[in-house]
């Protein structure tokens, strides 16, 4: 059981790691890691910078292992 839960934790923490990983890769349209960086420069409406978009994303979908059951 012990094995079951903790492939279940890996699948639960993977899933949401990748879909930051594509939205990031669909919303610049490259792997270019320079190419990412060079995205978050600027900013959205005058105010938001766009490294905090990436951030977010990033935060919010990555599920740590501490609050799964």
């Amino acid at each position: 059981m012990g094995a079951i839960r903790a492939v279940a934790q890996d699948i639960s923490y993977t899933i949401p790691l990748a879909i930051t990983a594509i939205a990031v890769v669909v919303f610049v349209g490259s792997l270019s890691t320079v190419d990412i960086v060079n995205a978050q420069q600027g900013y959205w409406f005058g105010v938001i910078p766009k490294w905090f978009i990436f951030f977010t994303a990033a935060r919010f979908l990555a599920v740590p292992y501490s609050l799964h059951c």
